[in-house]
């Protein structure tokens, strides 16, 4: 095995034991963070003992690194969480140590107190504030107890090290919080998302079904009708207008379902006002008694907004087919410059439409002009049953009208 594949299968190694430990804590730092602090620490030992003449050969002083070391590789070995009662104390008596030890060489300031300035940084960045300013008074009293016997100089500069680890590990621990609420709040928006999505998407089978199965019924009821009066050609035509119904409602639940997978099919466009004809045109054909009138100009009306009030007038008319299928039903849309109004009113055969719980085509059709900004009103009215939609426009005063009657 090479050296560079043998570093990177130990980087590897390493992160993947820092990640399990930081997420055992709770803590969105990147894993080079700690091993950072790690490595740090470690050097500043090994510099504070060469200054102090206690590297070659090794004196009892040189035990501070085991300290340090001890303090830095246990916690991420044993098996359960360690928290800074465990390290602190061994990186403070490390530091204490090396302090009562005066440097023996010319050179550089003291680096013994970087190792404070450090733990107070990686104290309040992992265990909160609360911690950091203990280590960081601990600090503050070894520094000045050292400073006190004559072995430190420049005790204040040395204390503004600590200071400074102590902002560090604040900010450290305010952006670890700021990341955390980021992320719960991206996570939150993905489930809403994906929420709302499965109930469109449930709308439009529900829809699509309850109108494919209203059609058929109809064009079964008046296949057996023709049969029971020895009419086979219309039974026939009966039955050929309920396949074609039921294999159109295949094709637009497939088209549904494929816009929940990641790669799919192409399907043609999603129905729109102008196709609200085309569908009276079929419950008629199935036998129901429909008339439809539309005013004004739908070009100017949204994709999204056509696609509403369609699957209104489809759920509608499922209703009128189901629950009174001998009525005769209206259908009216009218466009104006700066209101859209759509009805659809049926008289009622000796039968009520069912308004009690466990229906979705109510809740469906409310859903639908709610996320339209429209007020749906669906209830009875006089001797009816009356579905009505007030959708607000952005037009233009001068837009033309035109009168469509079927």
């Amino acid at each position: 095995m090479s050296p560079g594949v043998l570093a990177l299968r130990t980087v590897r190694s390493v992160r993947s034991i820092v990640d399990a430990k930081l997420a055992v804590r709770g803590l969105a730092y990147p894993w080079w963070i700690p091993v950072v602090s790690a490595v740090g620490e470690i050097i500043a030992v090994l510099v504070s003992l060469a200054q102090r003449d206690a590297l070659l050969p090794p004196q009892a002083i040189a035990t501070t690194l085991l300290l340090v070391l001890a303090g830095q590789a246990i916690p991420f070995t044993y098996p359960t969480r360690l928290g800074c009662w465990f390290d602190a104390p061994l990186v403070l008596g490390a530091t204490a140590w090396l302090l009562a030890n005066p440097v023996h060489v010319a050179g550089p300031a003291d680096t013994a107190p970087v190792l404070l300035m450090i733990l107070a940084a990686v104290v309040t960045g992992r265990d909160g504030v609360v911690p950091g300013l203990v280590v960081y008074v601990l600090s503050l009293v070894v520094l000045v107890v050292a400073g006190g016997t004559g072995d430190l100089s420049s005790t204040g500069l040395y204390a503004l090290e600590v200071d400074l680890g102590l902002a560090v590990g604040f900010m450290l621990r305010w952006q670890m919080h700021q990341l955390t609420a980021e992320r719960e709040a991206r996570a939150g928006e993905r489930t809403r998302a994906t929420l709302a999505e499965r109930e469109r998407i449930a709308r439009e089978i529900h829809d699509l079904v309850a109108h494919s199965l209203s059609v058929t019924l109809l064009h079964l009821a008046g296949a057996r009708h023709a049969l029971r009066d020895g009419d086979v050609p219309d039974a026939l035509d009966a039955l050929d207008d309920a396949e074609r119904i039921g294999r159109a409602a295949m094709a637009d639940i497939r088209r549904t379902v494929s816009s929940m997978t990641a790669d799919p099919t192409p399907t043609r466009p999603l129905p729109g006002v102008a196709d609200i004809a085309g569908l009276v045109a079929d419950f008629r054909a199935a036998g129901l008694d429909v008339r439809y009138d539309a005013a004004g100009d739908s070009t100017a009306l949204p994709s999204g907004a056509g696609l509403g009030l369609y699957r209104i007038v489809q759920e509608a008319l499922s209703n009128v087919a189901k629950h009174a299928p001998g009525s005769t039903a209206s259908v009216r849309l009218d466009l104006r410059p700066r209101e859209g109004r759509l009805s659809v009113r049926n008289s009622l055969d000796g039968s009520r439409h069912r308004t009690g719980p466990g229906g979705s085509g109510v809740p469906g059709m409310t859903a639908r002009a709610t996320g339209l900004g429209a007020t749906i009103m669906v209830g009875p009215d006089g001797d009816g049953w009356l579905v009505d939609v007030r959708l607000p426009l952005a037009g233009e005063s001068g837009c033309t009208l035109r009168r469509i009657a079927t």
